[in-house]
Order: C-alpha cells, then sequence, then structure tokens
C-alpha cells in the first residue's frame, strides 16, 4: 500500500465517522439546544414547567430559566427591575395550584393553547423591593401551539 492510498483510506475512515457521530447526534437530541432542561420527559405538565422555571432561577441559571419563557416574554422579565434575572431569587416553599384553560386572557390572540396556573412561594427578605416574605400569590401564564409542543411561559404577575 502506497502512502497516497493509506492517506485516502485514513481520509475516509474520518469523514465516515464524523457522519456516523453527527447522524448519532440528530438521533439522540444530544445537540439540540432549542429543548429546555427538565422537558425531556414525556409530556411535561404546566405545573412542571412552572416548577423546573422557579428551581432554575433560584439555582441562578438564567440561561435554563429563560428556556421556559417565550421570546416576548424573555425580554419582559430582563427588563424588570427587581425581576428575577436582576435579584437572587431563592424560591421557597412553592405550591402549585390547579391549572385552568383560558381563552380570555391576551395571551390567547397569539397561542392555541392558554393555561393559568396559580402560585404561592415565600422569597427571603431584601430579594425583591416588590416582593417578598412568605405566602406570596402570584400566577403563571402557560402556551403552547400543538400538544406535542413544550408549555412556555408568555406572562406572569399578581394572580
Amino acid at each position: 500500500m502506497t502512502a497516497r492510498s493509506r492517506a485516502r483510506r485514513v481520509a475516509l475512515a474520518l469523514a465516515v465517522g464524523a457522519a456516523g457521530l453527527a447522524v448519532f447526534q440528530g438521533c439522540t437530541g444530544t445537540d439540540d439546544s432549542r429543548v429546555p432542561p427538565r422537558a425531556e420527559a414525556a409530556n411535561p405538565t404546566p405545573g412542571d414547567t412552572v416548577r423546573a422555571y422557579l428551581e432554575s432561577v433560584s439555582a441562578g441559571d438564567e440561561a435554563a430559566a429563560a428556556a421556559y419563557l417565550t421570546p416576548a416574554h424573555l425580554a419582559s422579565v430582563r427588563e424588570t427591575i427587581d425581576g428575577p434575572f436582576q435579584r437572587h431569587w431563592a424560591v421557597s416553599d412553592l405550591r402549585v395550584g390547579p391549572g385552568r384553560r383560558d381563552s380570555h386572557l391576551a395571551s390567547a390572540d397569539r397561542w392555541a393553547d392558554v393555561v393559568y396556573l396559580p402560585v404561592r412561594f415565600s422569597l427571603p427578605g431584601g430579594t425583591s423591593p416588590s416582593m417578598g416574605g412568605s405566602g406570596i400569590t402570584w400566577g403563571y401564564v402557560l402556551v403552547r401551539n400543538h400538544p406535542d409542543e413544550a408549555w412556555r411561559i408568555d406572562d406572569e404577575g399578581v394572580g
């Protein structure tokens, strides 16, 4: 075998190996950054989504938390002066109430499936000038366009 034919075989083997790796990653989803953490579970509920979002917020992982928000709501949260990305929200005592479908919310104009989810939680004092203490009543609006899509948070506030 000549040096030239040996180099061709090595190059061919490397190309086949790289193509195999790309196919493997595509099948396993290991290279899909669009899937938020914990969304691998089959059909996460709106409650699962809010819990995972608040866990990410409490851990200070803005990138993971952002994956649970719609782009419009992400922009809004980033602009909030005392929001979870500007101050460390260490959420505790989280209680998630039953969600209810609500076609009267503003999000229903843009999304096919809209759920309002009431929650209660505690924040340590000083976390947020406008919020703090125990028993905070809050709510999240979760949306998606198709049952195969992950839920995303599109709005939140006193609820």
